[in-house]
């Protein structure tokens, strides 16, 4: 039995993979760096379109990963 390798499909997914991953630790990134936004110290809030952005920004990445979890579990689908 040959098994063949489809060359072109495999660097297509480690293509997909990267360029998901990357997008995923920059949103998360850039949503921690708008949550820290403010100083509790010197009394200056954060302002609440940064809390907001940060938020959905995190909850993108969230969906990210939970449709990930749904492409890998077969159960699922």
């Amino acid at each position: 039995m040959d098994l063949e390798i489809e060359w072109g499909s495999l660097v297509l997914v480690l293509g997909v993979a990267f360029i998901t991953t990357v997008a995923v630790v920059v949103l998360y990134s850039v949503g921690l760096r708008l949550l820290s936004l403010g100083d509790p110290q010197s009394g200056t809030a954060r302002p609440v379109a940064a809390s907001v952005a940060a938020w959905t920004l995190i909850g993108i990445c969230g969906a990210v990963v939970l449709y990930g979890v749904y492409l890998v579990i077969p159960q699922f689908h």
